[in-house]
């Protein structure tokens, strides 16, 4: 009995299910021109309702009655005699339409037409009953009016009648769309973004700074590129580079604690303003009504008047002076390295024993060898950093698919260029092995390469944020590893970060072990988007364990392409030992020199004795005389 219930049940959901997909859908029309759905379902008139307009251009004058949704109307005379259009009439539509737009749809920007034709001769004459109309109604969006007939058009020869009406039926909506930085664009549904912002409801910010011009500790002008978008002319000083948008005159922009001011845009992508004096490195964050930006360590007061300090000092006088105007080290003949710390291995006078270069064409990893010590050099992540510093996503890039681009050498140099690419973005890393010295100028910063020494550059283009607020960080790992064999230059493993000063010219890790330094330069400018900008320095991590380090590059939020060079090179302890004495000869030595060391200790020791006891041995010797005088007689 329970089977026929639950059949009953079956046959009943089913027929309902028929039933409702049955239901007409004949007043939704899809739009593909701009990708909506026109819903006229709430133009349904029900009863004895319908549409009428009044067409006057003819003699005599008509009527056409119409309505949506497949509804049959009724004749006119049901309704109202008033409203009667006999056959013989000279232009009615003695019937009234229906199912409007289930004949033909045409699909425009802004709307829809819809058209229904009545049957009938295809004569060219009009008005008998055996002729036909043609009704054609042109929705237009108006997002404020629900249904307004707004003009009728003429008539053909083939008696079609149009109709001009403007409706909210056929607009589209913008769901989310910022208030304060989109509008809505109701033809087509589209939230359109004012020039600050950008996305689907206009609500990602498009404010960033890809560069800034350094100023003294004085303060005074500066200038910031970036984007900021149309400038709206309010006064103005500093320049910065990045996108800005339209901005308004609630535009604020602080460097560190401190407000800019006299903000005046150039244009979208560079503005001025004036600040007050201060030290140090500091993030630059900018901020129009709801919108925000930062980024950090980004912007550096310079030193002007006060001097520059060298790396270490330049160790000492006597291996090198200090350009206090430059921060360089003017080192002395005999020494070398960025604190003149360090011997040239290239002077072959002082019998140093030369380095080696190597380049992993697979891995990019590149090698200085010295005797048994190697120092590696390799990219080891590309980190997005949000706002607040912490990590958006890492890209790790130790272990990616390089391809060799370039692989070419001369007498000066070696050069090789590898390319990958991570989600759209691509990554240029070239190698130069320096075989002379060379002289470069990267970002308007002058250095020399020695030769055995290398040089890096890296090209990030192309990449794509996941937030418009985030900036890059380039991580660099570098290590060492071998023994040394000679025991007189085994040296137990340093890796001094002091050097690491954002305020200088140039930032180094020194990391030294067995009697080499090697010496990790980093210019503190990068190119971003074409300009110069300032760099600062992380240093992320040391590890002991496998004598490596890591070093983070902080860039700013670079659209196109950012730039680095950071360079390489390994020097030799000035208390290097170039020959250690063997063991054999210090074994011989040691046989030679112990008995008379054991000697001279036993006169040294008898010495003592007899001068502290001399007046007790004379005695002891003269009574022994004596004795030995007794005997004798």
């Amino acid at each position: 009995m329970n089977y026929f219930i639950y059949l009953y049940i079956f046959i009943f959901i089913y027929l309902f299910n028929i039933v409702n997909s049955a239901v007409p859908t004949g007043c939704i029309y899809y739009n593909p021109n701009v990708k909506l759905n026109y819903d006229l379902t709430p133009l349904k008139l029900t009863g004895y309702q319908y549409y009428s307009t009044h067409f006057a251009s003819r003699t005599p004058t008509f009527d056409i009655l119409y309505n949506f949704c497949d509804t049959q109307l009724s004749s006119c005379t049901d309704i109202s005699t008033s409203c009667l259009k006999k056959e013989t009439d000279a232009y009615p539509p003695y019937n009234q339409l229906s199912a409007v737009g289930s004949e033909t749809q045409t699909y425009t920007n802004n709307g829809v037409i819809l058209s229904y034709r009545k049957p009938g001769s295809t004569s060219s004459a009009c008005g008998t009953a055996d002729k036909y109309s043609y009704l054609l109604l042109n929705l237009t969006c108006n997002p404020l009016q629900t249904f307004n007939v707004i003009g009728e058009g003429d008539e053909t020869v083939a008696c079609q009648y149009k109709i001009n009406i403007q409706t909210k039926q056929v607009c589209g909506t913008c769901p989310g769309c910022s208030a304060t930085h989109g509008l809505c664009n109701s033809n087509n549904g589209i939230c359109n973004c004012d020039s600050q912002t950008t996305g689907t409801t206009c609500t990602t910010s498009r404010l960033s700074i890809d560069s800034i011009q350094s100023t003294n500790i004085n303060g005074g002008l500066t200038t910031i590129k970036g984007y900021f978008g149309t400038p709206n002319k309010f006064g103005g000083i500093v320049e910065i580079c990045g996108y800005f948008g339209n901005i308004t005159s609630e535009f604020k922009l602080w460097i560190g604690n401190t407000q800019c001011i006299d903000i005046k845009p150039n244009n979208q992508t560079t503005l001025t303003c004036k600040i007050n004096g201060g030290t140090g490195t500091k993030n630059i964050t900018i901020q129009d009504r709801d919108l925000y930006y930062s980024s950090i360590n980004i912007f550096k007061y310079t030193l002007t008047k006060e001097p520059l300090q060298c790396p270490n000092n330049c160790t000492n006088t006597n291996q090198g002076s200090c350009n206090i105007e430059t921060g360089y080290c003017k080192c002395k003949y005999g020494f070398s390295g960025p604190d003149c710390s360090g011997l040239p291995i290239d002077l072959i006078s002082l019998n140093n024993p030369p380095s080696s270069l190597n380049v992993n064409y697979l891995t990019s990893k590149s090698i200085i060898g010295n005797e048994g010590t190697q120092y590696s050099i390799n990219l080891y992540s590309l980190v997005e950093l949000k706002i607040d510093g912490s990590i958006e996503i890492e890209h790790p890039l130790q272990d990616i698919k390089w391809d060799v681009q370039t692989n070419s050498e001369d007498n000066k140099v070696k050069n090789t260029i590898f390319s990958s690419e991570i989600k759209g973005c691509t990554i240029q890393y070239t190698v130069e092995e320096i075989k002379e010295k060379i002289e470069y100028t990267f970002s308007n910063v002058k250095f020399s390469m020695d030769p055995n020494s290398i040089k890096t550059t890296i090209s990030i283009k192309n990449y794509i944020y996941k937030s418009n607020l985030n900036t890059l960080q380039l991580r660099i790992i570098s290590s060492t590893g071998g023994n040394q064999t000679d025991d007189c230059n085994n040296k137990d493993l340093n890796i001094n970060t002091n050097n690491i000063k954002n305020n200088q010219p140039i930032n180094y890790i020194i990391m030294s072990k067995d009697s080499k330094i090697f010496y990790t330069e980093i210019v503190n400018q990068h190119i971003s988007d074409g300009r110069s900008t300032f760099m600062s320095s992380t240093f992320i991590s040391k590890n002991q364990n496998d004598a490596s380090f890591i070093i983070g590059l902080n860039l700013a939020h670079c659209v196109k392409e950012c730039i680095i060079d950071p360079n390489y090179s390994v020097l030799v302890d000035p208390n290097y030992q170039s020959e250690c004495p063997s063991k054999s000869n210090w074994k011989l030595a040691i046989m030679i020199v112990a008995p008379i060391v054991f000697v001279t200790l036993i006169i040294i020791i008898s010495s003592i004795i007899y001068s502290k006891n001399s007046t007790a041995i004379k005695l002891k010797m003269y009574s022994l005389k004596n004795l030995f005088s007794k005997i004798h007689k």
